[in-house]
C-alpha cells in the first residue's frame, strides 16, 4: 500500500491509522500456523545436538554414559523431544488475544526440561526451547503482510 501526503501535517493521521490496523488485526492464524515452523525447528536441536543459538551440547559424562547404557543426550524416553517436535500431553502450544494484544506460547511441561534448558551445578546447559533471530524476523514479516 502507498499512501501520499500532500503535507507533513498528513502524516500524524497515517501513523494513527497504520496503528489502528495493527491493533485491530487478527494475528490468531499466523502464530497459529507459526507453531508448526517451531516444532520443526526444535526437532531439528535435537538432530543436531544443538541449542537454538548453535551452541553444540555438551557431552554426557562417562558415568552417565555407563548408568544409561548410551550416549543419547535428552532422549531417555524421548518425551520431551516429542513434545516439542510434536504434540503430546507434555507439549504446550497456545495462542492467546487479549485486546489488542497477541501472544504465542511455545513449550514443554515436562519437569526436568528447565534442569536441561538452564543447567545446574551437576547437570551442564542443554538449551532445546527457543526460538533464533531468523524465525523471529520471519513471524514478524508474516505479522506485516497481514
Amino acid at each position: 500500500m502507498t499512501t501520499e501526503l500532500q503535507s507533513l501535517d498528513e502524516l500524524e493521521g497515517v501513523i494513527e491509522g497504520v496503528g489502528d490496523s495493527f491493533r485491530s488485526a487478527d494475528l490468531t492464524e499466523t502464530l497459529e500456523d507459526f507453531h508448526e515452523t517451531l516444532e520443526k525447528d526444535n526437532g531439528g536441536y535435537f538432530d543436531r545436538d544443538q541449542s537454538p543459538s548453535g551452541d553444540t551440547w555438551p557431552a554426557l559424562s562417562p558415568a552417565t554414559i555407563a548408568k544409561k547404557g548410551h550416549d543419547e543426550k535428552l532422549e531417555d524416553t524421548l518425551e520431551l523431544r516429542g513434545s516439542l517436535e510434536g504434540r503430546n500431553s507434555s507439549s504446550i502450544r497456545e495462542t492467546l488475544k487479549q485486546g489488542s494484544d497477541h501472544f504465542l506460547v511455545f513449550g514443554t511441561s515436562r519437569e526436568h526440561a528447565i534442569t536441561h534448558q538452564e543447567g545446574t551445578a551437576t547437570i551442564p546447559q542443554r538449551a532445546h526451547v527457543g526460538i533464533t533471530d531468523e524465525r523471529v524476523n520471519e513471524l514478524t514479516e508474516d505479522i506485516a503482510d497481514e
